[in-house]
């Protein structure tokens, strides 16, 4: 067990949204139980609850708890001439009784200071600040770094604690895929994950490293592609500034070898080609398969890939013959959020996809 190691249990992306789901459709009956996510930096936690909050049909607030004062919470006093007395305008980014129901995303709570997080604990524990309510059909998240990641964090006190449920949220490479081929992460960077699944997310409680690998700074470092072909320096002194200079010198060196292999869109037209011979080279091709295939999928680029496939089954490399095919089919059904979309369809009603399963069925059970 982790000196770090509160007790908390862990779940990945997707589990977390079904179960917190359906906490946020009873919130009506959960009385003031809120939610506190935590993880390392860059896992997701933030993009998690605006998944959850569109999968729900939630408005959704999120609160940077780091950049605001104790007042900004409670709001600014005004004078209540008829009473003789003081009263609190609430800030306008609080939900209002009229709005349709929501998330209430309170982000780097254990992060903030102090002062601030006294405000928010009076608005997690009662609901309310000063004369404001939070509406009864808004659910409270929270979220935070862990006490081991080098963030500047302080101990949540027990009664608000309790007043959680719990929850550290941890990285699935299957899920990232997933999301990545869906959100259009730079395909070679996908496969370079593939080859070296450890390096999605590589973070170390005691390294003095400020640049990481992580699922965000992938797809920070996604962004970089249009630079790749420009001005390879500038592209690697990016990657260097966003994943870390070990981690960017290795997809570089991946990357060399796209240069030595054929064009995918020869291979998927019948085209005359050499077939790749080393992992590395397998999985740039891959990647560079499916993204020819997804941007503009046909039955003839289908057809051809199945026979790019079937060349490595009697070879060392039979097994990625068998990923070749289930990674297409993860990647059009990701594009669309499901496996009968119409992508995926166009594969699994494919001849040479039924003759495959027939061929394989032993595999498949």
């Amino acid at each position: 067990m982790s000196e770090f190691d509160q007790g908390i249990p862990k779940i990945n992306i997707e589990d977390a949204i079904v179960l917190l789901s359906t906490i946020a459709t009873n919130v009506s009956s959960s009385g003031n139980q809120g939610i506190f996510l935590w993880g390392a930096p860059g896992i997701g936690k933030s993009d998690l609850v605006r998944e959850l909050a569109k999968r729900t049909d939630r408005e959704f607030i999120d609160i940077r708890l780091t950049t605001l004062d104790p007042v900004d919470l409670r709001g600014l006093p005004k004078i209540n001439e008829k009473d003789n007395i003081t009263e609190w305008i609430a800030p306008e980014f609080l939900p209002r009784a009229d709005d349709k129901s929501g998330i209430l995303f309170l982000d780097e709570i254990n992060a903030a200071p102090p002062s601030v997080q006294a405000a928010a604990y009076q608005l997690i524990l009662d609901r309310k600040i000063g004369s404001y309510r939070i509406p009864d059909d808004w659910v409270i998240i929270a979220a935070g770094n862990r006490l081991g990641d080098r963030s500047i964090t302080y101990q949540i006190p027990t009664a608000l604690a309790n007043r959680f449920t719990h929850l550290e949220i941890i990285v699935d490479n299957d899920q990232w895929y997933n999301w990545a081929y869906k959100n259009d992460i730079d395909p070679y960077i996908i496969s370079f994950i593939k080859y070296q699944p450890n390096l999605l997310h590589q973070f170390d409680q005691h390294s003095t490293d400020v640049v990481f690998p992580t699922p965000r700074s992938w797809a920070f470092a996604s962004n970089l592609q249009p630079l790749r072909d420009k001005d390879i320096h500038l592209y690697l002194k990016g990657l260097n500034g966003t994943v870390g200079r070990a981690v960017a010198q290795q997809f570089i060196a991946f990357l060399k070898h796209r240069n030595e292999l054929e064009d995918p869109e020869v291979i998927l037209s019948g085209g005359k080609f050499a077939y790749p011979t080393r992992p590395d080279q397998l999985y740039i091709t891959m990647g560079a398969l499916i993204h020819t295939i997804i941007s503009n999928t046909t039955d003839e680029k289908i057809d051809y890939y199945f026979d790019f496939a079937k060349y490595y089954e009697d070879t060392e490399f039979a097994d990625f013959s068998v990923l070749l095919i289930k990674e297409l089919i993860q990647a059009l059904s990701a594009k669309d959020g499901e496996l009968d979309s119409g992508y995926a369809l166009r594969v699994l009603n494919h001849p040479k996809y039924k003759q495959w399963v027939e061929n394989h069925k032993q595999l498949l059970l």
